[in-house]
């Protein structure tokens, strides 16, 4: 079984950052994530999680985090960046360091596709124009973010022809698409990563980032065939939410 979550924040290793200035229900967030999570993730499951991560500002100073979900229940952890992933790091020396520390359930997905049970997961951290439209550095990165959910989609195709017998039906493996920002909001006209996706045939698309009152901002159910889902830790009452079969 696949799971969906995003946005722990978790600052085990990191001091003066607890989340309930945010809000109430955010108050001893990690212990709920800890006690959900392995009420509902079994030991051969996998769980996506999208995007801000931990608070932390460097590999070293992430590595309580990422223990922490290393010793959650599941067989694999796939973790995208999120804006607030400061601690973040070419894929290779994230490997490494996981590999170093032992932390052997964990998988880092950037420009790339990877294969969980009959699904091909792929996807970028994205980013929000609406934010700064007029700012040059912004509509670089949005536009580099383009490129990189392109990238990982054709990443995912190639798994997806690659592995035929994924499927026990004539049909192709699906590919389920990850975000951290979300692809489109509401009030905005702004619709590129949704039509990349579109073009490589993707159905279902999780993202986070909107916490609290962003929640009334962000798109939930199908858009133009494409199933849009809010897993943003405080929208699920912290709890991974199943990526199943639609």
């Amino acid at each position: 079984m696949i799971y969906a979550i995003a946005d722990l924040h978790l600052s085990i290793g990191t001091e003066n950052k607890e989340m309930d200035i945010f809000g109430e229900n955010w108050r001893d967030h990690t212990r709920k994530i800890e006690e959900n999570w392995n009420s509902i993730v079994g030991a051969d499951d996998t769980v996506v999680i999208a995007g801000d991560i931990c608070w932390a500002t460097g590999m070293e100073n992430a590595r309580l985090d990422l223990e922490f979900i290393h010793n959650l229940a599941g067989a694999r952890k796939i973790i995208l960046k999120g804006n607030h992933d400061y601690w973040w790091n070419t894929v290779t020396k994230l490997d490494n360091f996981a590999r170093e520390c032992g932390f052997h359930t964990l998988r880092f997905l950037h420009n790339d596709a990877i294969v969980v049970e009959d699904k091909v997961v792929c996807g970028t951290r994205g980013w929000m124009l609406e934010e700064n439209p007029q700012n040059a550095d912004n509509y670089k990165i949005f536009e580099r973010e383009k490129i990189r959910l392109e990238l990982s989609l054709e990443k995912a195709r190639k798994l997806q022809q690659a592995e035929p017998d994924l499927c026990s039906g004539a049909s192709e493996a699906e590919i389920v698409a990850f975000m951290h920002y979300p692809p489109v909001t509401r009030g905005s006209d702004n619709t590129d990563f949704l039509e990349i996706m579109r073009k490589f045939g993707v159905k279902r698309c999780y993202y986070g980032h909107l916490h609290g009152a962003s929640h009334k901002s962000a798109v939930i159910g199908e858009v133009d065939g494409i199933d849009l889902r809010l897993v943003a830790c405080d929208y699920t009452d912290f709890a991974p939410v199943p990526v199943d079969n639609k």
